[in-house]
């Protein structure tokens, strides 16, 4: 499980970039392993799951707009 945010005080991180409100994240997601490596994201504008072609070493969009 993860969340980006952006860096607000110049270049280096520091503990209130760390400590930020979930209102300020840009982007979260999850990525499950097991059969298949799959990673789901959302950017803002809905959720979408990719998964892991091994052959391309790509993630692939398999689960557009989940609901």
């Amino acid at each position: 499980i993860f969340g980006i945010y952006m860096v607000k005080h110049g270049n280096e991180p520091t503990i209130d970039d760390v400590l930020q409100p979930g209102k300020n994240m840009l982007a979260a997601g999850y990525c499950m392993y097991g059969s298949s490596c799959t990673l789901v994201l959302s950017t803002g504008n809905g959720v979408n799951g990719f998964t892991l072609d091994p052959s391309l070493g790509e993630f692939i969009l398999t689960h557009p707009n989940i609901k």
